[in-house]
């Protein structure tokens, strides 16, 4: 069982995504309740590669059910992120002002714990789309049983790629910003410049969570318990 990092890297650019899809699905991710469709669409995303299918999509295909399985994995979150806040409360309450250092070693701590477990809970919630498997860790458990250092490997592997896209999102924000102050004397082609940037930005963060949940994806369908986990999630 291995996970491509560079298909995963690739998997926006495929035959039926592209810029055009990216910047979509990234324009709508960043409108306010709209942005649950995007949400939707990702989970959508893995439950087709866990069930053989690649395929990207249209982002509106299923535009309603999208929206109520964005918004369910948003809620589900909440509930996971409950505790963590809880916990920061207390430390904070305890520490911050006292040991600094150590409470902001926790606090990244938590951050850490938080990310991996939800990784994992994500992958349970695409199965069947309800809130409480966001928060059913006897089944999500079944990922990683006898399989610990592969879910690592696609841990590690889920940050790489948002790291790749992260790069040439610096990079082009640092050039639009200079060549934007080169061109002052032509406010029009300063706007110009800074809403490319800003649409090309859009497009590589949605690229980027794409190439991450396609790592997911990619873990889950082969994971050994992935059928008993699809039988449990049909129940």
């Amino acid at each position: 069982m291995s996970i491509d990092l560079v298909k995963a890297i690739k998997s926006p650019w495929q035959k039926d995504g592209g810029i055009a899809r990216m910047i979509l699905g990234g324009l709508v991710l960043a409108i306010p309740i709209l942005w649950f469709v995007s949400l939707g669409y990702l989970i959508e995303y893995i439950n087709k590669i866990i069930n053989g299918n690649e395929e990207l999509g249209n982002v509106f295909k299923h535009g309603s059910k999208s929206f109520v399985i964005g918004f369910k994995y948003f809620v589900g979150l909440i509930l996971l992120l409950i505790p963590f806040l809880i916990i920061d409360f207390i430390f904070n309450m305890i520490m911050a002002d006292r040991h600094p250092v150590i409470y902001w070693c926790l606090f990244n701590l938590l951050q850490i714990i938080f990310m991996v477990i939800s990784f994992m809970m994500t992958i349970n919630f695409a199965l069947d789309y309800k809130v409480l498997s966001m928060v059913d860790f006897q089944r999500a458990l079944l990922l990683i049983k006898g399989n610990v250092l592969q879910f690592i490997i696609a841990f590690i592997f889920n940050s790489l790629v948002q790291v790749v896209y992260m790069i040439p999102l610096i990079i082009l924000v640092f050039i639009v910003c200079a060549l934007a102050v080169a061109v002052a004397v032509v406010p029009l082609i300063s706007i110009i410049l800074i809403l490319l940037m800003l649409i090309t930005a859009i497009a590589l963060i949605f690229a980027s969570l794409i190439a991450s949940y396609n790592v997911m994806g990619q873990f889950a369908k082969e994971s050994p318990a992935i059928e008993q986990m699809k039988q449990m999630a049909s129940i």
